[in-house]
C-alpha cells in the first residue's frame, strides 16, 4: 500500500492554483496581500527570479522541487555544476544534502520504534554492549559515563547534551543529557551506531532498504557511489570559485547523504502525507518536543525541535523544516503542515543560504522561513557582506578595502556575518600565498571588531609566518587576554603551521599553548605530534607520556608511543 501510495505521489501533475505572497518582504514574518495564481505562473516567476538570486549571492548550482497540496508539483534546475567546465545542473545532479541527512535517518529510525524494536526513551545502551559499542564507536571507551543515560529522543531533539562533533577526543557534554536543546551531530553518529545493532546491518544498507528503494530514491546514498563520478556537482566557495571535496566512503548519519532534489521530494512527500509511520509516531514526530533558542545574543525561543526535524510556528503559518551546511554545499527544505505547500532545494555554493528565505518565499508563499529566525546569521543576497565578496571577485583586494570604509556601528549589528566575511576572505588570501592582502583584510577585521579573537589568532599565525616570532607570542597574549578559553584555536593555529612545513614555528605555538594550559593532555599530545614529525622521536615521546600523566586513556598519545616503541 505505502509503495503503490508513492509510485502515486511521483507522476507528472497538472496546473493547479495555489496561494503565494504577491508583495514579498525579505527577512520579515509580515503578512502580504495573497492571490492565486496558476501553476505555470508560479513556475514563470521562479525561473525569472532565481538566476538573478543567484548571480547576486555568488551561487553556481542550484535544484529545488516545488510540493503542493502533498503532491510533487515541480523539478528546476538552474546553473551549472562545475564553473570550470561549465557542465549544467540537470534534474539528476547529485548534492551534498548536508544536514538535511538527519530527517531521513529520523524516519528510519521510527521505523524501527513503529515495529518495537527501539524504545524512543530508553537508554540506547540497553541496545548494544559495552564491548560492543567501544569496538564500533571507540570515543565511549573510558567517556564520561553520561552517555549511559541518552535515549534516542534526546539524539532526535539535539538534547543530548554533546557538542555538535567531538572529533576525535572521547564523548564530552557541554550540559546534562535532556536538560535543553543544542544541535549535535555527534548525537546522530552516536543512535546510528546503535541502529547498525540492532538492525544487524550497515547504515547505508538499513536506510535503503528503509527509505531509499520504497520512496524509489535511485540516486540517493549515504556513501560515495561510483555513478556519481558523472553525476555529482562540485563545490564552490564564497566567491563562485571550484573548491576540492573529498569523498564520503563511510555512512554520516548526520552529515553524509548524498542525492537529488528530485530523490529527496520523494521523502518529503512521504513525510508531510505521513506514509510510511504508524499515526501515533507520526504525530510524535511534528509535536514540538523542546524549545530552540536563539543561537546569538539571547536565549528567547525562536521555533521548536520535533523528532528529527524543525518546528516554525507564527501567527500566520506551521511549518516542518530543516537546513543543511556542508560549507560549499547548502541545502534546505520547509513545508507547510496544513496546507502541504513546500520546497527543498540544493546549492553547490557556501553562499548558498543567502537566498533561502527569498526561495521559500517565491516558491511556497511561506511568510518569514525557519531561516529568517535569529537561530541564524547567514548574510542575504542583498547585504553589505555579500557586496563586500563581489567587490573583491570584481575589482580585488583594494574595492574590498574602499567599501569596508562605509562600516559603521549600523552595518556592525545589523551584518552579523560581518566578522566571518573577513575571516573567509582572510583565509582564502592567506591559503593562496597573498600574506600581504591577508594581513590587510584581517587588520580590517580587527579595526572593526577588537575583540575577535579569532582575528588576533589568524594575526599571530601570519607573524609567525613571516618570521615575527616575538609579535606572534605577543598577539596571542592579547588575544588570552580577551577570552581565556582558545586552547582549540591556538591548537588549531599550531596544526596549520605545521601542515605548512613550519616546524619550528608550530613547536613554539605548541610551547605556548602548553604554558598557557598545562593540566591539559591535547596540548601536549599536539607537541608531541610536532616534534614527531620535525624528527625530533626523543622530545615527541617526553610530551607523549606527559599527555599521560595528564589522562592515561588519551587514545593519540598511546597509539603514537606504540609507534615509536615499534621503530
Amino acid at each position: 500500500m505505502f509503495r503503490n501510495y508513492l509510485k502515486a505521489a511521483i507522476r507528472k501533475f497538472k496546473p493547479v492554483s495555489i496561494v503565494i505572497l504577491s508583495s514579498i518582504i525579505v527577512g520579515s514574518s509580515c503578512k502580504g496581500t495573497v492571490k492565486e495564481i496558476s501553476l505555470d505562473q508560479l513556475i514563470a516567476n521562479i525561473e525569472k527570479e532565481t538566476p538573478d538570486l543567484m548571480n547576486e549571492a555568488l551561487i553556481p548550482g542550484l535544484s529545488l522541487a516545488i510540493i503542493q497540496d502533498g503532491k510533487i508539483a515541480w523539478n528546476g534546475s538552474f546553473g551549472v555544476k562545475d564553473v570550470e567546465t561549465g557542465e549544467p545542473v540537470e534534474s539528476n545532479t547529485v548534492f551534498e544534502a548536508a544536514s538535511l541527512s538527519k530527517p531521513v535517518f529520523a524516519f528510519a529510525v521510527l521505523t524501527l520504534v513503529d515495529q518495537e524494536l527501539l524504545d524512543l526513551d530508553k537508554p540506547l545502551v540497553y541496545y548494544i554492549d559495552e564491548d560492543s559499542l567501544s569496538k564500533y564507536y571507540p570515543k565511549s571507551t573510558g567517556a564520561d559515563e553520561r552517555y549511559k543515560t541518552i535515549t534516542a529522543r534526546m539524539v532526535l531533539t539535539h538534547s543530548t547534551g554533546f557538542p555538535n562533533w567531538i572529533g576525535q577526543g572521547l564523548l564530552s557534554f557541554i550540559f546534562d543529557p535532556g536538560e535543553r536543546f543544542s544541535y549535535s551531530g555527534e548525537g546522530f553518529s552516536f543512535l546510528a551506531i546503535v541502529v547498525e545493532n540492532i538492525t544487524g546491518k550497515k547504515l547505508n544498507d538499513f536506510i535503503k532498504e528503509t527509505v531509499f528503494n520504497p520512496l524509489e530514491m535511485k540516486n540517493s546514498s549515504y556513501v560515495w557511489l561510483e555513478k556519481y563520478e558523472n553525476l555529482f556537482a562540485s563545490s564552490h566557495n564564497f566567491l563562485g570559485e571550484k573548491t576540492p571535496r573529498s569523498k564520503y566512503t563511510d555512512a554520516i548519519a548526520g552529515a553524509s547523504l548524498y542525492t537529488t532534489a528530485e530523490d529527496y521530494v520523494k521523502f518529503l512527500v512521504a513525510l508531510i502525507n505521513s506514509r510510511g509511520l504508524k499515526k501515533d509516531t507520526y504525530k510524535e514526530l511534528l509535536t514540538p518536543q523542546i524549545d530552540v533558542p536563539a543561537r546569538y545574543g539571547n536565549n528567547k525561543k525562536v521555533c521548536n525541535w520535533g523528532l528529527g526535524v524543525g518546528l516554525h510556528y507564527t501567527d500566520q503559518i506551521e511549518t516542518c523544516w530543516h537546513w543543511g551546511d556542508n560549507g560549499d554545499f547548502k541545502s534546505y527544505f520547509e513545508m507547510s503542515v496544513k496546507s502541504k505547500n513546500g520546497v527543498v532545494f540544493f546549492a553547490n555554493g557556501e553562499n548558498g543560504h543567502a537566498i533561502t528565505d527569498k526561495l521559500v518565499r517565491i516558491t511556497t508563499g511561506i511568510p518569514g522561513s525557519a531561516i529568517a529566525t535569529d537561530y541564524f546569521i547567514y548574510p542575504v543576497y542583498n547585504s553589505f557582506v555579500i557586496k563586500l565578496f563581489k567587490s573583491y571577485k570584481e575589482a580585488g583586494i583594494q574595492a574590498f578595502e574602499d567599501l569596508t570604509e562605509f562600516v559603521n556601528d549600523t552595518i556592525i549589528k545589523k551584518e552579523q556575518y560581518l566578522k566571518y566575511a573577513f575571516h573567509d576572505l582572510g583565509t582564502y588570501l592567506l591559503n593562496k600565498g597573498q600574506i600581504e592582502e591577508s594581513t590587510s583584510v584581517f587588520k580590517l577585521s580587527e579595526k572593526t571588531f577588537p575583540e575577535d579573537t579569532r582575528t588576533l589568532v589568524y594575526l599571530a599565525g601570519i607573524s609567525f609566518l613571516t618570521g615575527k616570532h616575538d609579535e606572534g607570542i605577543s598577539t596571542l597574549k592579547r588575544a588570552l587576554d580577551i577570552d581565556a578559553n582558545l586552547e582549540s584555536q591556538i591548537n588549531s593555529l599550531g596544526y596549520r603551521l605545521l601542515n605548512a612545513n613550519k616546524y619550528e614555528e608550530a613547536i613554539m605555538v605548541f610551547k605556548f599553548n602548553v604554558q598557557s594550559f598545562p593540566g591539559s593532555a591535547n596540548c601536549y599530545d599536539s607537541l608531541g605530534e610536532a616534534y614527531l614529525t620535525k624528527g625530533d622521536k626523543k622530545n615527541a615521546e617526553i610530551h607523549y607520556r606527559k599527555a599521560l600523566t595528564i589522562d592515561p586513556e588519551f587514545p593519540s598519545a598511546i597509539s603514537a608511543l606504540k609507534r615509536l616503541e615499534q621503530q
